[in-house]
Parts: C-alpha cells; structure tokens; sequence
C-alpha cells in the first residue's frame, strides 16, 4: 500500500488542491454577500442566496455579488468536470513514449498550480466586469486541452499497447 500511496501523491494532493481551490470563491462570495449590511446593520441578502432580490437601493452591490456567485458557480462546475480528466491524464500519460512517471508528477504538479492560477485570475477578473473573466477563463481552457491532449494521447497508446 505505501507503494501505491507513493505513486498517487501528486494526483491526490492535486485533487485536494483543486477542490479547494473551487471552495475558495465559493466562501468569498459569500463573505461578501453576507458582509453588505443596510443602515440598521442588518445583511441585504437573505440566506439562501436570491440573486433576483435585489433592494433598488443596492442595485450595483447587487450586480458584482451576482456576478461573484456565478464564477463561484462557474469554477465549481468546471472543478468537477475535470478532476478525472486530470487523473486520466496522470495514469496513462506515463505510457506515452519518452514520458515517465517522474514527468507526468511534475507536469500534474504545474498544471494544477497552472489552473488554481486561472481560477483565481477567473474569479476576481469576474468579480469586476463579466468581460474581466476572460483571462482566467483562457487560462483554464489551456490546462483543460493540456490535460484532455495527453489523456487521448495516452489512452491511445495504452491501447496500442495492448493489441500488440
């Protein structure tokens, strides 16, 4: 077992990595929305969250939480979505020629350090206008096409592999 352990430290640590990640805009926007308070110090917005209840007198307020909720929303998506992509990626991009397992640790490694960086850079860059997302959002796709090249890429080889 400690073998194994071995092995999936990287993946592992990087899921941890990345659901955390994805927790992270999740809690600041809700600092936020619980944080705005009217002039009796009590919070503008009801728990759960209704984006569409919005008092006219915090219309602007309103938009940025709006807009902070849904790239919370957003990077959760995504987080879940590519998690095992990204461990397809680790498992059988090793079996590409010329890659090794000590590559694919740091290439995991980089490119989970690569997409919390574009989940950051997604979640404020939202969080000032809709169009502020776009860089984060780039960013994300890079790594995501990294990871869904390398897993085709090993997949195929695996099976190439195997029908020899």
């Amino acid at each position: 077992m400690e073998g194994l352990r071995d092995t999936l430290l990287v993946p592992a640590s990087a899921s941890v990595a990345m659901v955390m990640g994805s927790m992270v805009p999740m809690m600041s926007q809700a600092f936020l929305r619980g944080g705005l308070k009217d002039d009796n110090g009590k919070p503008v917005f009801s728990t759960p969250y209704k984006p569409w209840e919005v008092p006219a007198k915090y219309a602007s307020e309103g938009d940025d939480l709006y807009r902070a909720h849904k790239a919370a929303e957003n990077i959760k998506e995504w987080t879940f979505h590519v998690i095992p992509l990204m461990w397809t990626f680790f498992i059988f991009g090793g079996g590409i020629p010329y890659i090794g397992d000590s590559a694919m640790e740091g290439a995991v490694a980089l490119s989970t350090a690569t997409w919390l960086f574009g989940c950051y850079k997604y979640f404020t860059g939202y969080q000032e206008s809709a169009g502020g997302r776009q860089t984060g959002f780039f960013i994300r796709f890079l790594v995501v096409f990294f990871w869904l090249s390398g897993s085709a890429i090993g997949l195929g080889c695996a099976a190439w592999n195997r029908m020899k």
